[in-house]
């Protein structure tokens, strides 16, 4: 299994995805629906921000807490 994940992890996103729905659709025993054309994925960013990922409303609720550092995140 370790190989099968090295192999995945080296692949863009789309032919994962793909693959996993083959797999799971020769399971099930059903033809598998028409592919849409795979659009190119833009490189995934190494550490999005707390900001992106929580939304602008969410931040200063992080803030009164105390449990987001803003030195940290820049």
């Amino acid at each position: 299994m370790t190989g099968m994940r090295m192999k995945m992890e080296k692949q863009p996103i789309w032919k994962v995805l793909k693959y996993i729905d083959e797999v799971l659709v020769s399971s099930r025993g059903e033809a598998p629906p028409p592919a849409p054309s795979p659009a190119p994925s833009p490189a995934p960013s190494p550490a999005p921000s707390v900001s992106a990922l929580t939304g602008p409303c969410c931040v200063s609720e992080y803030e009164e807490s105390g449990l987001l550092e803003t030195d940290e995140v820049r």
